[in-house]
């Protein structure tokens, strides 16, 4: 579950737009849409256990993926998530 609204990246704030998660107890896999104040789109996925947090180890902007809309970010999501939560989190962006 992602906790943090933003993250401050060399002084520039990415808003997550939306996010999609996996738990399976202790661990989880976590991957979220950011957007900058100009609109650009980035995705950024993280997977850990109960001792680490979702962006722990996101230090710089060249950590998150461009990406150009929302399509691009469930593409890459089918490639690490379940079938059904992709589709989940598909519909939920359509809906936006």
């Amino acid at each position: 579950m992602i906790y943090n609204d933003s993250v401050t990246l060399k002084g520039q704030v990415f808003d997550v737009v939306a996010s999609i998660s996996e738990d399976w107890g202790y661990d989880w896999h976590d991957g979220a849409i950011y957007r900058d104040a100009d609109g650009q789109l980035y995705w950024y996925e993280d997977s850990g256990c109960s001792c680490s947090y979702f962006g722990e180890d996101l230090n710089d902007v060249s950590d998150l993926t461009p990406i150009a809309n929302w399509q691009e970010a469930v593409e890459l999501a089918k490639a690490d998530f379940p079938e059904a939560q992709v589709f989940e989190f598909a519909n939920g962006l359509r809906n936006r």
